[in-house]
């Protein structure tokens, strides 16, 4: 069991040789667990200027310490954050003091591992040992992805690329199915654009309409403009 411990520090605690000369020392309220520092976006004294209810500020980050790579920004409670931290420990690989040879190091199943973990610890039930109730697969059936461009929506509705990178669609019915090695490929190339197992998406799907395929609503509305209308019956009489 990874030891977790709440602490304040000063963040980021980079060697001198890494560290960003724009990116002044502050003092953060956190937990040490494992390698990773998890904490709020802000330092203390940040916090207190923004206590006036500013949620977005609120949110949770897990970062490597001796590399500074944040692995994960923005989630929306601490004990998803810690969850996410006790996971990758377990992969064992954080040896590295750089991003770049942190990320080197990572293998593609490793890279694919970490996202859906990143994912899960975003909107999924963190593999059921929060008590969340919305299922979540943390490993895909037939070992296939969707790319989701995370950029936009229509709707509520992501974009998924569609197959051979041939565009994005909304359609479940009509995006790619990519391997392993080309999810975390495009991933690598645009961190925006999310592998996700195809298990995981096709368990939530819903069945909607597309307002394409539908005649437009200007010719519904005349064909019933004229249409007879039954004469209303009355209710409660024998």
């Amino acid at each position: 069991m990874t030891t977790i411990t709440a602490v304040q520090r000063m963040f980021p605690e980079l060697p001198e040789a890494h560290a960003n000369p724009h990116s002044a020392k502050r003092l953060v309220t956190g937990f040490d667990v494992g390698p990773f520092f998890v904490h709020i976006g802000l330092s203390d004294d940040e916090t207190l200027s923004y206590s006036n209810g500013r949620h977005e500020w609120d949110t949770w980050h897990v970062t490597h310490r001796a590399s500074g790579f944040a692995v994960q920004k923005k989630i929306n409670t601490h004990p998803r954050a810690i969850w996410l931290a006790q996971q990758l420990c377990a992969l064992d690989v954080w040896d590295h003091d750089t991003k770049p040879a942190l990320l080197a190091g990572l293998s593609q199943e490793q890279l694919a591992i970490i996202a859906t973990l990143r994912a899960d610890a975003m909107s999924g039930d963190c593999q059921g040992q929060l008590g969340i109730a919305s299922p979540s697969a943390a490993v895909s059936d037939d070992g296939l992805f969707y790319i989701q461009d995370s950029r936009s929506y229509v709707g509520n509705c992501p974009l998924w690329w569609a197959p051979k990178g041939n565009g994005y669609v909304t359609r479940l019915d009509q995006a790619g199915r990519y391997t392993l090695a080309e999810a975390m490929a495009q991933h690598r190339s645009r961190d925006t654009d999310v592998p996700w197992p195809c298990a995981e998406i096709d368990a939530i799907v819903r069945g909607t309409v597309d307002v394409q395929d539908m005649r437009p609503v200007s010719q519904q509305s005349a064909a019933f403009a004229d249409a007879p209308v039954a004469p209303e019956r009355e209710v409660g009489r024998g």
